[in-house]
């Protein structure tokens, strides 16, 4: 996966090699990083959440 940031004109970009599993029963798809679940995607939305490079936790949540 590949994030790219643009904060007040301030590009950030990194990449990592996320984990899928899907859950059972359910459409959704949880995602991890080193074994640590960071996030989800279901069907039309992402719901992410990120340590930035600084140290702040940052909740990244979008919609189809």
């Amino acid at each position: 996966m590949k994030f790219t940031s643009n904060i007040q004109g301030k590009i950030t970009s990194s990449e990592t090699t996320l984990s899928l599993k899907a859950k059972e029963l359910s459409s959704d798809i949880d995602l991890y990083e080193s074994g640590a679940k960071i996030g989800s995607v279901n069907v039309g939305t992402i719901d992410l959440n990120v340590i930035s490079d600084d140290g702040q936790k940052i909740r990244v949540k979008g919609t189809k």
